[in-house]
């Protein structure tokens, strides 16, 4: 494979897969900031890949590979995005998870429908409707 064509495959993979526009360390915590704007993380500790690395080195972490992988310098630790996601996101139960996209999604309790509220309160509450 010649470095056009693997660039073009690169190109393309950025775009189906998730990717990392920057990572660092704060407070023993690993925080990564995706391509969409989300951030996410967790704690040093619970990443095996990165719980023994001393701090001084942990702070160097860089984003590699299109976004695709992390990397300390110094020493021979690389870490798959894909995988450290599927790691980090399977601690999350399904009602978070359903929690996080409602959220995402928009409030459910807007000005208007707060208002259509106090209407149907005044009148006695929503209209009944007739059983067939």
């Amino acid at each position: 494979m010649n470095i056009e064509q693997a660039l073009k495959r690169g190109a393309e993979l950025k775009n189906k897969e998730i990717r990392i526009e920057s990572a660092s360390v704060v407070s023993n915590k690993l925080i990564l900031t995706l391509e969409n704007h989300s951030i996410i993380g967790d704690d040093i500790s619970n990443i095996d890949e990165l719980k023994d690395i001393p701090h001084n080195l942990l702070q160097k972490i860089e984003v590699i590979g299109f976004g695709g992988t992390i990397h300390i310098p110094e020493t021979d630790v690389f870490i798959s995005v894909d995988g450290l996601m599927q790691t980090l996101l399977s601690k999350i139960s399904l009602a978070k998870m359903r929690s996080i996209v409602a959220k995402a999604n928009g409030s459910a309790r807007s000005e208007k429908k707060a208002k259509a509220s106090a209407i149907n309160g005044i009148a006695g509450g929503r209209k009944k409707v007739a059983l067939a």
